[in-house]
């Protein structure tokens, strides 16, 4: 995974910390508990730091490949 993806933590703190959340977008924070029905707490305790791509470098495809295709089927030859 760190090979196709350079990870780093959304918020940079030490899990059970008071801590604020970053301003822009909403979708770097989930929050859980007690939320105010503005859905935007001043602060709370940070549960999981979670994680972000800060660079994303994958393989080049083949040009036969279907893109449709998530995950191929397996046929066992015996």
């Amino acid at each position: 995974l760190v090979r196709h993806f350079a990870p780093a933590p959304v918020i940079d703190a030490v899990e059970g910390s008071v801590t604020s959340p970053p301003d822009g977008n909403p979708a770097l924070v989930k929050y859980v508990g007690n939320v105010p029905a503005s859905g935007k707490p001043p602060a709370g305790l940070l549960r999981h730091r979670g994680w972000r791509a800060t660079a994303i470098s994958l393989p080049a495809l083949n040009s036969r490949q279907d893109l449709a295709v998530l995950a191929p089927a397996e046929i066992e030859v015996e």
